[in-house]
This record gives structure tokens, C-alpha cells and sequence, in this order.
């Protein structure tokens, strides 16, 4: 699908105003509710289920490095759903370009927004005054051996979120009331383009995460193809290494969001789960 029949529109209030899907669960089960109750933390489950419920995640973490917050060129990809696996918590960071206007969850490439998202295991971001490093989903350019065949592929990792030294980020404000009120989202200033997502919509009740700067012929390094987007390698279970793949519109690029706050509930309520 072309990137003209996929530019999302601006959602309006009628929009808003439709109820969940049929298919969609009422419970969170790719974010911990810790991080679901913070504002702009939350995961993403798949919409490929051929092997069970899968989210994306950050795959082995090790406690020992950083403090559980990644270490650079760890491996992202899908683990099995689960309420309770901090694993699966990224706090998205929105274009600080983007925000107030045209606002939270609004702007970007396809008219939800450029987001980075930060690893946050538990729903804890790392605490950079003890020297922890903040993490990021980027991607690593690999060449693995497919069929008895050298191929490139862009492969999901973290990276570190400043590694440009030019970006900052600044943590949003949640609001307990009912409909919330001063609800402030999470932004960054200068972000790293490789680790910027744009979500757009796609036929269903799904998004797919572009990653904007392969989207661009300057920053894909000879590799040829469309747009690139999160993508199961190979339709692939739990454990599964993921890829910013070239788009093909299949379940295995097809996410729903998990999150409860801004800018996650300013989407199309079909889109996400809270």
C-alpha cells in the first residue's frame, strides 16, 4: 500500500467516539499496569497470533548491565503476552516539534504523530544522575545468512537515546481524573531519525510503526524497497528477533497499542487497548 492511500487522517471527536473492537481484549496484556498508569508508557501486542499472543519486547535482558535499562545493540523483538513481564514497557516520546500543535497523538508523517520509544522495564526509566543509560528501539543494519544467502537487514535493537548528543527528553505529567484533565504527554527535542516510529493506519483495526528515517532513500545505507516497518521476522514465535522490514500489509507488521494515557487515548479507540 502506497504511502498517498496511507496517510492517516486527523482523528475528530466522532472518531473518538466509537467504542473498542469486537476482537479487542479490555485488559492490558503487553505493558505492567505500572506502566500503563504513567503517563505515555505502554507496549504494543501483534496481530499475527499463529503462535499465541505476542508483544513486542526486549528480548534476554540482563539485569546486570545498566541496571536492567539495555545495553547497546540489545536484541528487541516478540515474547509471549504477559501483564506482569516489564519486559514489554516503552514509554513513547513524542516530536516536541509536534506538540501543542497540532497536538498530542497528532502531526508526524502520517497524522499520528513521530514518536521514540524508551525502554522501560517495570515501567522505571533509568536514572541518568547514577550514570544509567537510556535506551532506546532503533535499528542495526545485519547481514545473516538466509537460504545459504548473505541478505542486509535492518534488525530491531536498543540504542542509546542521546547517542547524537542533541536530544532531550522531557518527562509528562498524568492525570487521575475522569475524562483526565492537565494530562501532559512525553516529548523529545532532536530526536535520533533511526529512532523515530511513525504509526499509520492500515485496513482493520491495526497500526503499523514506520520507522521514519529508513523511509528515506538518504539514511538506507543502498538498501533498496518501500517503506520500512516493525516487522515478526518471518512470521516468527516467541523469542522471534524482529526487522524494520519493507511493508507488506501483513499481520506479522500489525500491532495493537496497550496504554492508557496520552498520547495512546487521543487515537482511534479501535486502535488501542486500555
Amino acid at each position: 500500500m502506497s504511502i498517498k492511500s496511507k496517510a492517516a487522517a486527523l482523528t475528530g471527536a466522532g472518531v473518538l467516539a466509537l467504542g473498542f473492537g469486537t476482537a479487542l481484549a479490555t485488559v492490558a496484556s503487553a505493558a505492567t499496569s505500572s506502566c500503563t498508569k504513567t503517563e505515555s508508557c505502554g507496549g504494543a501486542d501483534l496481530a499475527f497470533t499463529g503462535h499465541g499472543n505476542l508483544s513486542l519486547a526486549v528480548l534476554n535482558p540482563d539485569s546486570n548491565v545498566n541496571g536492567g535499562f539495555g545495553y547497546n545493540n540489545e536484541k528487541v523483538g516478540f515474547t509471549t503476552s504477559g501483564a506482569l513481564d516489564g519486559t514489554q514497557d516503552f514509554t513513547v516520546f513524542q516530536d516536541a516539534t509536534e506538540v501543542p500543535n497540532p497536538g498530542p497523538g497528532l502531526g508526524g508523517v502520517y497524522g499520528y504523530g513521530n514518536y521514540v520509544a524508551m525502554y522501560t522495564p517495570g515501567g522505571s526509566r533509568a536514572n541518568t544522575a547514577t550514570g544509567q543509560i537510556q535506551y532506546c528501539i532503533s535499528v542495526e543494519d545485519t547481514y545473516p545468512v538466509v537460504n545459504h544467502k548473505t541478505v542486509q537487514r535492518w534488525s530491531l535493537v536498543l540504542r542509546n537515546c542521546n547517542a547524537t548528543g542533541k536530544s532531550t527528553f522531557s518527562t509528562g505529567t498524568h492525570a487521575t481524573d475522569t475524562p483526565p484533565t492537565g494530562e501532559v504527554e512525553a516529548t523529545v527535542s532532536n530526536p535520533n531519525p533511526y529512532q523515530e516510529w511513525a504509526p499509520t493506519e492500515v485496513p482493520g483495526t491495526f497500526l503499523e510503526f514506520q520507522d521514519v528515517a529508513l523511509n528515506s532513500q538518504h539514511y538506507r545505507h543502498g538498501y533498496g524497497g518501500g517503506n520500512f516497518v516493525m516487522d515478526d521476522r518471518g512470521f516468527g514465535g516467541s523469542g522471534t528477533w524482529g526487522l524494520a522490514y519493507p511493508e507488506n500489509d501483513q499481520s506479522n507488521q500489525e500491532f495493537t497499542i496497550i496504554g492508557c494515557t496520552q498520547p495512546v487515548t487521543v487515537f482511534n479507540k479501535a486502535y488501542y487497548q486500555c
